[in-house]
């Protein structure tokens, strides 16, 4: 993220996301449970970020908010 504007690459807010479940819930396990997915399912949406909707649910639960996609 550049931190003066905002602004996020899509690889950045993935790896943003990573970082949060990383550091909030311990493991992709737990967060998956919160999320309402299985770990590999989890996984995959983290590893090819296809799923527009699913991203935007994962920053909700991550407390991600405002941001831009560059």
């Amino acid at each position: 993220m550049n931190l003066n504007t905002g602004i996020y690459s899509s690889t950045a807010l993935m790896e943003e996301i990573k970082w949060r479940i990383k550091n909030k819930y311990d493991s992709q396990e737990k967060f998956a449970k919160e999320f309402g997915s299985t770990r590999k399912t989890l996984n995959r949406l983290l590893n090819h970020n296809s799923d527009f909707e699913s991203i935007v649910r994962m920053c909700k639960l991550l407390d991600i908010n405002g941001i831009q996609i560059d």
